[in-house]
């Protein structure tokens, strides 16, 4: 009695294990990609708890969060922002030697540093005074404004604070962990239905049962 033998192409087979694994793995990328995006939008305002998500003011860290697919050559997918305010929150960051960080303290300050292009911008503009303080030494100083009138009657608001540092607020962790679970079972679904259909081709080719 004969025995008939099929050979196959392990190149072909290794591919395109390999072609789907990568499909699958952005489709997990893209769901952490879209979640973080929905993490980011869900809080309004300026204020935002310490390695919690940032406040909403203009969207643009959310925009700048890109997914970087994974290859059948290259099994990984990233997903980040190139967005210096993503890497300050994520990591820290001091300032440079004679300088100082320019640190809105409220949304005023927060918008007028954006539309004018800085501190000394948004100082000519608003009026804004710099005072070299000495009480807190994280801070070289403050931005204020003093309101018109009688010299007992001003009243002196902080509009932006120079520290010498900021401390991290590792937001991104958080987003990692909150929708590391439904990435995961994206990329398993996906797998299983591309790897599905590759077998089903193989199984038209060669007959039998599904390898």
């Amino acid at each position: 009695m004969s025995v008939a033998t099929v050979k196959f192409d392990r190149t072909k087979v290794v591919n395109a294990m390999r072609q789907a694994a990568a499909v699958a793995i952005n489709a997990g990328a893209a769901r952490m990609q879209a979640g973080i995006k929905e993490g980011l939008n869900r809080t309004g305002g300026f204020q935002s708890k310490p390695g919690g998500w940032p406040g909403k003011r203009s969207g643009m860290l959310g925009r700048s969060v890109k997914l970087s697919p994974a290859k059948k050559t290259d099994l990984k997918a990233r997903v980040g922002s190139s967005s210096p305010q993503a890497s300050y929150m994520q990591f820290g960051v001091k300032a440079s030697r004679g300088k100082g960080l320019t640190v809105p303290v409220n949304a005023k300050a927060a918008r007028g540093l954006a539309t004018h292009g800085g501190i000394r911008g948004l100082a000519k503009a608003e009026g804004l005074v710099f005072i070299k303080s000495s009480r807190n030494p994280k801070h070289i100083g403050v931005w204020v404004k003093v309101s018109k009138g009688r010299a007992k009657k001003k009243k002196v608001e902080v509009w932006v604070v120079l520290r010498k540092s900021v401390a991290a607020r590792p937001w991104a962790t958080l987003g990692l962990k909150e929708f590391r679970d439904v990435s995961v079972k994206a990329a398993r679904d996906t797998f299983a239905r591309e790897w599905g259909i590759v077998t089903a081709k193989i199984q038209a080719k060669y007959g039998g049962s599904k390898p």
